[in-house]
């Protein structure tokens, strides 16, 4: 299990990064994927968290000042504060009404 805070003690940050095209490539297959599932429906989004934790170059430890994961499958607290602005759009989307399916328009108030 990797152990951020073990690497940083040991490391300088940079050691502790990866490169974001590494992170994009080791995703190739899932992202369209589900980009392309999601393509066939009208009312379905996928959102990327990577945007929110990376720079465009570089997926570091630390991102804004704020410790990303807290360990190889886990966010720490101060990351998940960082995403509120990207996510919050896609939350705000999210809860509008919509239709259930098999219901028509004329039923919507």
């Amino acid at each position: 299990l990797y152990s951020l805070a073990s690497c940083l003690l040991r490391q300088r940050v940079d050691f502790c990064s990866f490169r974001r095209s590494d992170a994009d490539r080791a995703r190739q297959g899932m992202v369209p994927a589900m980009r392309q599932v999601a393509g066939e429906f009208g009312d379905v989004r996928v959102w990327d968290p990577l945007d929110a934790l990376c720079r465009e170059d570089v997926c570091g430890p630390i991102y804004k000042g704020a410790i990303v994961y807290s360990d190889s499958g886990h966010l720490a607290v101060a990351a998940s504060r960082l995403m509120i602005a990207d996510l919050g759009p896609q939350l705000d989307w999210l809860m509008q009404p919509r239709l259930a399916i098999g219901d028509d328009e004329q039923s919507m108030p």
